[in-house]
């Protein structure tokens, strides 16, 4: 009798908060959705945990041929049990797929972190715990932004292949990018570097470690038609040997992640361990001097740890730190995250960007 009650109550605050998300997800596409249209964003950030009890982050995907949704549960605070956990995300799924009047199977959900002491919630792609591809076959379309085209993923990896966050920084790049040399460090599936070169880069350097963006990259930079140059590499290994030939850019693109121990990175400056809390002037101090003088350097970070630190312009400010012959002694610091947040980032977490010049 217990557990009859338990699961009853159980499925009548899933049912509860199923409608509160539906009603949420409702108000939020009919004020974006004019404006997702009048500026050109085919992806968006739709919700945000915006209900506590509804751990979510949810992005709307679209184009002329499919509209689908891809987003997260965070890793809640307390234990759940999986059953229930599977069927209220079922629940969440069905209720984003009714609120946006989308095919419940372009639902994509998956977990923020892996849970090792917990099995998966499901062995179907929508709710896999893991961060590699899957082996079943891929969710792709195409989405438009600012007049440009990305390749999406959204059945096979936690990221899909473009930042909704970012969409002004990469809009930001192509306004400096005329006849510049440009490096985008971190690559990842290439959006900065496209925008790049398609507003006029003289030169575009990618670098990242994975072989399954850079070739993603690749397919961003042919479907705008554009060329960009990729280079399969660990970052800090290819600072040093830029530094070393003495090779120079005018931009400077880090988006690093928060924390990485690839075995890639193995034997790197790092001793192949990167924290973006311990290590962020290190990378700024390998990056700053490879700009030429009136470089700019743009850098974002998208760890909550760092952010509720901060980046104390008094204590570790590069202006400070790196005033060097190499770095140059004039370096200007400037937090452009106001600048770089959109509409559907008000209010919202976002990654916190800064523009160093030198």
């Amino acid at each position: 009798m217990t557990e009859n009650k338990t699961a009853t109550e159980a499925s009548l605050r899933t049912g509860a908060q199923a409608e509160l998300l539906f009603n949420r997800l409702r108000k939020r596409q009919k004020h974006l959705r004019k404006w997702a249209a009048r500026t050109g964003a085919g992806a968006y950030r739709l919700y945000d945990r915006d209900i506590p009890e509804i751990p979510l982050v949810l992005d709307f995907y679209g184009n002329d041929k499919a509209q689908a949704v891809s987003g997260a549960l965070y890793k809640r605070p307390y234990e759940k049990d999986p059953v229930e956990e599977e069927l209220w995300l079922r629940a969440m799924a069905a209720a984003a797929a009714e609120a946006l009047n989308i095919d419940g199977q372009n639902v994509f959900l998956k977990l923020r972190r892996r849970q090792y002491h917990r099995k998966p919630l499901s062995s179907g792609k929508n709710f896999d715990t893991q961060y590699q591809k899957e082996s079943n076959g891929a969710f792709e379309m195409v989405i438009k932004e600012n007049g440009l085209s990305f390749i999406v993923n959204l059945s096979d990896y936690i990221d899909t292949g473009i930042f909704p966050d970012l969409r002004l920084l990469r809009k930001m790049i192509m306004t400096e990018a005329p006849g510049k040399a440009v490096l985008n460090l971190f690559c990842y599936t290439g959006s900065f570097s496209v925008y790049a070169a398609k507003g006029g880069a003289r030169r575009t350097d990618s670098v990242d470690m994975s072989s399954t963006y850079l070739e993603w990259a690749a397919r961003n930079a042919a479907l705008n038609g554009v060329e960009i140059s990729a280079e399969r590499a660990d970052v800090f290994r290819f600072l040093e040997r830029a530094a070393s030939s003495g090779r120079r850019w005018d931009l400077i693109i880090a988006d690093p992640p928060a924390f990485s121990n690839s075995k890639k990175m193995a034997g790197n400056p790092l001793g192949g361990v990167f924290d973006i809390n311990r290590d962020y002037q290190f990378l700024l101090s390998k990056c700053l001097p490879l700009l030429k003088a009136g470089g700019k350097l743009f850098f974002c970070v998208n760890a909550r740890s760092f952010q509720a630190r901060g980046f104390n312009l008094n204590n570790d400010d590069p202006c400070n730190n790196f005033k060097d012959e190499s770095a140059g002694k004039n370096l200007s610091v400037r937090d452009i995250t106001g600048q770089v947040r959109d509409e559907d980032f008000r209010d919202k977490r976002m990654p916190v960007c800064y523009l160093i010049t030198k």
